[in-house]
């Protein structure tokens, strides 16, 4: 029989769809909060794009959330590394969007860390910050 007018309707309806199903399912996923999160309150949030291994992270589909004692990186997947893994950051780019990468020692969480924020220097300030003696 071949396509008709009705299955090109219901394509032009139904991928549109599933897409945006996708997106608020991912937008949604990067939202979450890790237990370690709970009760506190970030120096620094944000909504961003980055690297983490080898996976790619369009903006808005990543965050990350700096706290005194704790980074998390929230995407596909999660990670938290305590702030004291992180031995170096470096800013790359001339121009936005910069890419900030951290050089950290946390097991468990990818080698390649790379963010794409807005607020570079807000972030790079956070992640700077002296560990406080307090806090999980």
């Amino acid at each position: 029989m071949g396509i008709t007018v009705v299955h090109i309707a219901w394509c032009l309806v139904a991928l549109p769809l599933v897409v945006a199903v996708v997106t608020v399912l991912a937008y949604a996923r990067a939202a979450r909060r890790f237990p370690v999160e709970r009760g506190q309150q970030p120096r620094y949030q944000a909504r961003c794009g980055g690297r983490i291994g080898r996976h790619g992270h369009p903006i808005p589909f990543l965050r990350i959330a700096v706290y005194d004692q704790w980074v998390v990186i929230a995407g596909r997947g999660g990670y938290q590394l305590p702030k004291g893994a992180i031995e170096g950051l470096e800013v790359v780019g001339t121009r936005t969007p910069f890419t900030v990468r951290l050089h950290h020692h946390a097991a468990g969480v990818p080698e390649r860390l790379e963010v794409w924020p807005v607020a570079v220097e807000e972030l790079v300030a956070a992640l700077k910050a002296p560990l406080s003696s307090t806090g999980s």
